[in-house]
């Protein structure tokens, strides 16, 4: 839900600047900026909470270099076709080990990392941003329900 307002007061941030009302996009910006900053952080302990649900055996990396490395210009264009996919590959290599029908999350981190990329790139262009936000979310929404649905099936182990 955080996700979403922080998205919301990106796009309304970004109207505004259409209107062409620099000052008032900057003073949004600067008000919703507590609201972004908290959810980017729940964002990051999602994503940090599920690779940490995987066991060590099907994880590609560690939970720690999942989000950090998304933290790093440039090299996060690169690290985002490893960070959501990879986590889908682990959730359904552990699945298949275990026995149960895999929960298929591939195609939804693909396209998760192809928004992410968009939003860092083009996604800047005036009115772009607002669609490729939409989308971002919806899929952010989709991928995340499956993931942590996939992660709360699996056994318990002690």
């Amino acid at each position: 839900m955080l996700y979403c307002a922080t998205a919301a007061i990106s796009w309304i941030v970004e109207l505004i600047q259409l209107d062409g009302d620099e000052e008032a996009a900057g003073i949004f910006a600067l008000l919703g900026l507590p609201v972004i900053i908290l959810g980017v952080v729940f964002m990051c302990m999602l994503h940090y909470k599920c690779w940490m649900a995987l066991p060590q055996q099907y994880r590609f990396t560690t939970p720690g270099k999942a989000v950090g490395f998304l933290f790093i210009p440039f090299y996060n264009i690169y690290w985002a076709f490893v960070s959501w996919p990879k986590l889908s590959e682990g959730v359904i290599s552990w699945q298949r080990a275990e026995g149960m029908n895999p929960t298929d999350t591939k195609a939804l981190a693909l396209t998760y990392a192809i928004l992410f990329v968009c939003s860092l790139t083009i996604g800047q262009v005036p009115g772009l941003g607002i669609l490729i936000g939409i989308a971002q979310v919806v899929i952010f929404i989709l991928y995340y329900l499956k993931v942590v649905g996939a992660l709360n099936a699996m056994p318990k182990k002690s």
